[in-house]
């Protein structure tokens, strides 16, 4: 399966290419199919007058890396989702840093956006798609029917805006 998207910038793309794992070992049989995808994707773009298409691959291995550069592409990072269970109960084993306390609170539409875009961009300044938002972007975002100002925290220090934590909850 993929899925191209088109992003908030004229002539930025998004795929996600997702290929059964069993597919693989049987015989390179994904191999094809994933290579066609791919293709499929690039047509797209190309019919759309051409740009920046990027793709994601879930767990990728080397064979993805080998198949996407075969296509073009460069891998820029790997994606590491870090999980705890919450709420943390005592100060993390080995913590030699001093505990700050920051005020927190929800995001307030209206208010909030230019000083969470300053620190957002600052935050993610070489992240291909996060570091680089303007204000119709997130615009856009608070529209969406997912989005909800409650799962938008914002976390000041001394009077100024420190960083956040976004949650989407998708029913």
């Amino acid at each position: 399966y993929t899925h191209v998207s088109i992003g908030p910038e004229a002539g930025w793309y998004a795929a996600e290419l997702v290929i059964d794992p069993s597919a693989t070992r049987s015989a390179g049989v994904g191999d094809g199919v994933a290579d066609a995808l791919l293709d499929a994707a690039g047509s797209v773009v190309a019919e759309r007058g051409g740009g920046t298409l990027r793709l994601w691959v879930a767990s990728a291995g080397t064979t993805d890396d080998a198949r996407t550069r075969r296509h073009g592409f460069e891998p820029e990072r790997d994606l590491i989702q870090m999980r705890c269970p919450l709420p943390l109960l005592a100060p993390l084993a080995g913590s030699s840093t001093k505990r700050v306390t920051l005020d927190t609170r929800a995001f307030r539409p209206g208010f909030d956006e230019q000083a969470w875009l300053a620190t957002n961009n600052r935050a993610f300044a070489a992240h291909p798609e996060q570091g680089h938002w303007a204000l119709a972007t997130l615009e856009e975002r608070e529209k969406e029917p997912w989005f909800d100002p409650e799962g938008l925290l914002l976390f000041e220090f001394e009077g100024r805006l420190a960083g956040s934590c976004w949650t989407k909850v998708h029913r």
